[in-house]
């Protein structure tokens, strides 16, 4: 049986979770998502919280990855999503131009990539660990 299934989903102040029979809607300030849940997965609003439940075993896997997928919602409608690079190396190095992050990574060129429309990127520094 899925673990993760198991726990609850908690929603945060300024987050509505809205069930309509097999559809998921999920607004918050940073915007709306809905996800449509297969039939053999139980979902319940109680109260700030979204239970999941199925009814047989055999699909523990669709119960937990729709656990997954809601939290995920959850967390994208009221922070927003984040992701780190972590370049480690002698001589490696991340620029920003504009809209365009500049790679230093040892090859014979520059590699220019632009950011995708709505996205924002952020260089940070860490100071060495040695």
């Amino acid at each position: 049986m899925s673990r993760i299934g198991k726990n609850p989903v908690v929603i945060p102040a300024g987050v509505t979770v809205d069930i309509k029979g097999n559809l998921i809607s999920v607004k918050g300030g940073l915007g709306e998502l809905t996800y449509t849940k297969r039939d053999e997965v139980n979902a319940i609003l109680e109260g700030n919280t979204v239970v999941f439940s199925i009814e047989s075993p055999e699909y523990s896997s669709y119960w937990g990855l729709t656990r997954t997928l809601v939290a995920n919602m959850v967390e994208g409608v009221s922070k927003g999503y984040s992701k780190t690079l972590e370049v480690i190396g002698t001589g490696y190095k991340i620029t920003q131009k504009g809209k365009y992050l500049v790679f230093f990574l040892g090859h014979s060129h520059d590699i220019w990539y632009e950011v995708p429309e709505g996205l924002t990127a952020e260089i940070k520094y860490n100071k060495g660990i040695w």
